[in-house]
């Protein structure tokens, strides 16, 4: 009888269980609607505003993402991320198209928008999870960078299912501090991105010298912050410079 009441749970434990079972399945009604939503053609889901008919209960944000550190995921922080997507959409033309590859939080973000500006926006990401965004979220491994396939949102746009060339602008943030995952990486952009595309791509300092080499991108005067911080100096590099990035004189980096 002693044993059964050393193995019960207290009150203070079980109320916490409770809690975050609670949460779990809260979070999973909140995907499961937000994925139902998204699967619905676009001109169902907009209104004369142009703002998406979302629930305030079915408002999804990188809070309902947890950090998997095993996928090295480390989110930026709201501002970076606001930062990020503002350029992204000022360095492309109306109903442009932007990718995110490897940096759900910036696509994220984008979705808070109010009004959403008018890209097509889609996210390029291993993690399951953001397949809750539908049509817009592309599963990609970078070990196989140009192993992905597009499922447009219309069926009118069944024959165009190649990404190959399509989109005006990428951000892209490779997971690992890898020769290899950032080799793999660039490979995908300069296959995704149109010609004379943009890019914005945060990384570790360490790849400065590669990603120059692989994607003629220069270090931003622009330093993307994260949730946590992290012990790696982080920058932002781009092919191209606009009134938000500079490139930094050689001397300074």
């Amino acid at each position: 009888m002693e044993e059964d009441d050393d193995l019960r749970l207290s009150d203070n434990t079980l109320l916490a269980l409770q809690q975050f079972l609670s949460e779990q399945k809260e979070q999973q009604e909140k995907f499961e609607k937000l994925k139902q939503l998204s699967e619905k053609r676009f001109d169902d889901i907009q209104n004369e505003d142009g703002e998406t008919k979302e629930d305030e209960d079915i408002k999804i944000t990188m809070e309902d993402f947890k950090e998997d550190w095993q996928l090295s995921q480390f989110w930026y922080d709201d501002d970076t991320q606001l930062k990020l997507i503002q350029e992204a959409i000022n360095a492309s033309p109306e109903d442009g198209w932007i990718a995110c590859l490897c940096s759900p939080s910036v696509f994220v973000k984008y979705k808070s928008l109010k009004p959403v500006p008018k890209r097509n926006v889609v996210v390029f990401e291993v993690d399951e999870r953001f397949n809750v965004y539908g049509p817009e979220f592309v599963y990609y491994d970078y070990s196989y960078p140009l192993k992905f396939t597009y499922l447009p949102e219309k069926e009118s746009d069944k024959d165009k299912r190649t990404l190959k060339n399509k989109f005006d602008v990428v951000v892209m943030d490779p997971p690992f501090l890898s020769e290899e995952c950032l080799v793999k990486a660039s490979m995908t952009t300069r296959w995704i991105l149109k010609e004379n595309g943009k890019i914005i791509a945060c990384t570790g300092r360490v790849q400065t010298q590669l990603i120059k080499r692989l994607l003629n991108c220069n270090t931003t005067t622009f330093e993307p912050k994260h949730r946590g911080g992290l012990s790696n100096e982080f920058c932002c590099f781009s092919n191209y410079e606009s009134d938000f990035l500079k490139w930094k004189d050689e001397k300074d980096i």
